[in-house]
């Protein structure tokens, strides 16, 4: 709970707030619930999109399909922690606007309503530069580090089920893994 630095003195320690879990495929429920921190989400747009050309052939959507386009900006003990962008295929869910996901678990809702597996995904990471949305959002500066990370999630029939783009405050968060050669 303190931290003693010599010379410096003795602070409260931050809460350790690092993406442990980019190796497993986890809601941010389960992932704060596992490292015992408070946590709460903010819906903050909710909308279906049309076709969008960079999007719907990574969801395996045609022309004429849409798309949930759900923003949310997740808090761990009361501060900004991640901006997540999800777009989800009505085809495979239908009705899913009528969930609210600032009390509810995306994945959660996947699996116990829609009885989608989430069996594996694919992430990219990146260095991004905060937009005017991500800088307000999190109290920084345009142009301050953003950790970007872009998920694909496959379920049971490898269909993607979800594409997801997060957005954390480069200063103050960092990934750690762990890499195994099976």
């Amino acid at each position: 709970m303190v931290e003693r630095m010599r010379g410096r003195g003795t602070f409260v320690r931050n809460p350790d707030t690092r993406g442990r879990f980019l190796n497993k495929q986890l809601s941010f429920a389960a992932e704060m619930q596992l490292l015992n921190l408070e946590h709460s989400t903010e819906v903050l747009r909710a909308e279906w999109v049309h076709y969008a050309p960079d999007l719907f052939p990574r969801l395996n959507l045609e022309r004429n399909d849409r798309c949930y386009h759900l923003v949310r900006m997740r808090y761990v003990s009361g501060k900004p922690f991640v901006l997540v962008e999800n777009y989800i295929p009505e085809k495979l869910f239908p009705g899913i606007e009528g969930y609210d996901f600032g009390q509810r678990s995306l994945y959660d809702v996947f699996e116990s309503v829609y009885h989608e597996r989430l069996v594996r995904s694919h992430r990219v990471l990146m260095a991004q530069t905060a937009n005017a949305e991500f800088a307000s959002l999190f109290g920084v500066r345009r142009g301050s580090p953003v950790l970007y990370v872009e998920n694909i999630v496959l379920d049971q029939y490898d269909r993607p089920i979800d594409l997801s783009k997060e957005y954390l405050d480069g200063i103050t968060q960092k990934f750690e893994f762990e890499v195994v050669n099976q």
